[in-house]
């Protein structure tokens, strides 16, 4: 279906809610967050923007009927059916080297402008990329607790995604990230790590912290 069919009656359509209650929900969606603090394992606290369940029923519809069907490479491994942490790991068993790479602050550097223009990218046209983008952020950036937020960030990281995983197959590196954290594997792993960080920073992202593991990593999940 092309751009030109693509109103916001369409997305009413598409997600079973009426086209009154997104307008509503996206005009005013920045009343729907009840911000608090969960402490972190590390110590230090993380804000949970804890979107109200009116605006989240409908980032679920957003998530089972726009995001779940999307096609994500192989390398993205988080946040997806079939796709865990554990699956992550996997692929990186028995390589001789692990470098991973942490992106800092993930969800709030994803800015409501990545978020736009992944959908945009999507071919919803502009005015439904600007409903979707009020309907899934919040003050400018990617919500922690909406179900979207894991989806939106795969999305936004793509981009980056292609050119690491180009420059791991060229020395036969094996890449995945599972949301922000990036691992690199095989004996020329650390050759590719200046790239994925290249890559990283080009979207405006930072990056938190760098680990290299040496030996080999046997049949153990890491």
């Amino acid at each position: 279906m092309g751009p030109e069919h693509h109103s916001p009656n369409w997305l009413a359509h598409l997600l079973g809610i009426s086209r009154g209650i997104l307008e509503s929900l996206a005009k005013s969606h920045g009343s729907h967050y009840h911000p608090f603090q969960r402490p972190k394992r590390d110590g230090g606290q993380r804000d949970i923007d804890n979107p109200d369940n009116a605006i989240k029923a409908v980032q679920r519809r957003i998530v089972d009927r726009l995001l779940k069907p999307l096609p994500f490479p192989e390398c993205v491994q988080g946040c997806l059916p079939g796709r865990s942490a554990k699956t992550n790991a996997e692929h990186h068993l028995k390589q001789t080297s692990l470098v991973t790479i942490d992106i800092a602050s993930f969800f709030p550097s994803v800015s409501n402008r990545h978020v736009y223009s992944a959908w945009d990218a999507l071919g919803l046209g502009p005015e439904i990329a600007r409903l979707l983008t009020h309907l899934t952020t919040y003050h400018g950036h990617l919500p922690q607790g909406a179900p979207t937020s894991p989806y939106l960030a795969n999305l936004v990281v793509l981009k980056a995604d292609a050119g690491i995983q180009k420059a791991a197959s060229k020395l036969g590196v094996h890449y995945t990230r599972h949301v922000d954290d990036v691992a690199l594997s095989g004996e020329n792993a650390r050759e590719v790590m200046g790239e994925a960080i290249r890559q990283i920073q080009a979207l405006g992202f930072a990056v938190k912290r760098r680990m290299n593991r040496t030996g080999n990593l046997g049949g153990r999940v890491v």
